[in-house]
């Protein structure tokens, strides 16, 4: 039975040179990957998860509550359509695509609290003015006009947290080449290239993620943990989704003529019993042009194909013979032993 998997979203770095040999027939090694990813013609990206406190987690690495990558909220925003937005429970809010998860609410504690801080200690006044619902929060979208809604994160707020691929700047792989030789990339978010960060595929969700950059340990990451995604890899291969497409039509049609020629065969093999079983002929034509009696056989479908004997409209022997002796260039003799071989009928 044939399995059809899924079709991967994205590839490691670890794995791409696999694949492009076995795929596209194309030699590629990690340092020509390293190259064209410095020059900015292939895009990478990795996994970033945070929250209120900061990033906690980059790849498969889970960072200490010490060591988090501090985030400046704001100007971290979030930009999103209605069409990913779901709701689990009335004040909440969850945005998710396949590229990007983002769930934020509002505590009533925490909400009373700041509200009582601000001097409103008028406890059922504070609970009055508390803002309870994250929907409070959500604005229309001017910034950027293609998405609907914008929320500006504000951790003294609410609580959020968040998961999505982001794009490496190109500067990453300006790294030392004992680290490449160990397919590992030093990230330093101290770089002012991570103040502000993209997610990937942001047709949907934009988290416009300003990371606050200053003392920040690098991180070292294997090329297991960087990807990159499908649609970058045909756009750097120069290859469309169209064309892609059309090779999935071609592959198909290819197996489909496959199965039709085993089809085919099968009903040769079984014509050719059908054939033995009557006892036809052997090796007509094989070894001679003009074979002989496959010409005779040939006669009799020409010459006799009409014949009646009710209508007396035997063809002539000798016109026959003639005809024959013309046809194929043969002695008279030749001919007329054809044409008796032919005649089915026992002339008197």
């Amino acid at each position: 039975m044939k399995v059809s998997l899924p079709k991967k979203r994205a590839y490691s770095l670890d794995e791409l040179p696999e694949y492009l040999a076995k795929t596209y027939q194309l030699d590629l090694s990690y340092d020509d990957l390293i190259v064209y990813a410095r020059e900015n013609k292939l895009r990478t990206c990795i996994r970033l998860e945070g929250n209120a406190k900061g990033l906690y987690s980059v790849g498969r690495i889970k960072l200490d509550e010490q060591n988090l990558i501090p985030v400046c909220y704001p100007p971290t925003s979030v930009f999103f359509n209605s069409t990913v937005k779901k709701s689990f429970l009335p004040n909440d809010l969850h945005l998710e695509d396949a590229n990007a998860i983002l769930g934020a609410r509002v505590s009533l504690v925490d909400s009373i609290y700041k509200e009582i801080q601000q001097g409103n200690l008028d406890y059922n006044s504070a609970i009055m003015k508390a803002k309870t619902n994250i929907n409070e929060f959500i604005e229309q979208s001017f910034i950027f006009p293609k998405y609907e809604y914008q929320l500006l994160l504000m951790p003294e707020k609410f609580s959020f947290v968040f998961s999505a691929n982001f794009y490496l700047p190109r500067d990453v792989y300006n790294t030392s080449t004992s680290l490449l030789n160990d397919h590992i990339i030093s990230i330093d978010f101290a770089d002012d290239s991570f103040y502000l960060l993209e997610n990937t595929n942001k047709e949907n969700i934009f988290i416009n993620l300003a990371i606050s950059t200053g003392i920040v340990r690098p991180i070292g990451v294997h090329f297991k943990d960087i990807e990159i995604l499908h649609s970058d890899l045909m756009r750097f291969l120069g290859i469309s989704d169209e064309t892609k497409n059309n090779v999935e039509e071609l592959r198909k049609e290819i197996d489909d003529l496959k199965s039709e020629l085993v089809e085919k065969e099968t009903q040769i093999t079984r014509l050719k019993q059908q054939l033995d079983e009557r006892n036809l002929p052997i090796m007509l034509s094989e070894f001679m042009e003009n074979d002989r009696l496959a010409l005779a056989i040939q006669a009799r479908k020409k010459y006799w194909s009409n014949y009646n004997p009710d209508l007396d409209n035997a063809p002539k022997a000798d016109a026959t013979a003639k005809e024959i002796q013309d046809t194929y260039n043969l002695s008279q003799k030749q001919a007329q032993a054809i044409e008796i071989v032919a005649c089915p009928i026992n002339r008197k």
